[in-house]
């Protein structure tokens, strides 16, 4: 079979008057790999990401915790855990806050702290007051 191209095995490479050599780097690119799936892997990895439930107080533990806020003063130091609902999925996270009350308005329902971060009262789940 090989005897077939005994005339042209030696002959050097042609080269097109058109079209100048591509160089090294542009030649390895069209081997790269191609990402047909662009964004498929964060799809994935976000169905894959775990979010929490929002969980219900009963009556009993709204009331408890309404109790504490009566008693809670600007300049108190507080552990609040709150949840933070998730931007792209239903549910979302369980937070730990410890910081010192500025004030509690009453008017937005939020909490503010002396660094001047806020906590909506919907979303706390238990207070716990530090000063003691």
């Amino acid at each position: 079979m090989i005897d077939n191209y005994d005339d042209i095995i030696a002959l050097s490479r042609p080269i097109s008057i058109k079209h100048p050599p591509m160089s090294g780097h542009d030649r390895a690119a069209q081997f790269s790999p191609f990402a047909a799936l662009t964004g498929y892997e964060n799809k994935i990895f976000e169905s894959g990401r775990i979010v929490n439930s929002r969980i219900e107080l009963t009556q009993e533990e709204k009331n408890r915790l309404s109790n504490t806020l009566r008693n809670i003063t600007p300049e108190d130091k507080v552990k609040i855990i709150y949840f933070v609902p998730d931007r792209s999925k239903t549910g979302g996270e369980y937070i730990e806050y410890r910081g010192v009350i500025r004030k509690i308005d009453e008017i937005n329902r939020e909490i503010e702290f002396s660094d001047r971060s806020r906590i909506l009262l919907e979303n706390i789940l238990d207070i716990i007051i530090l000063n003691e």
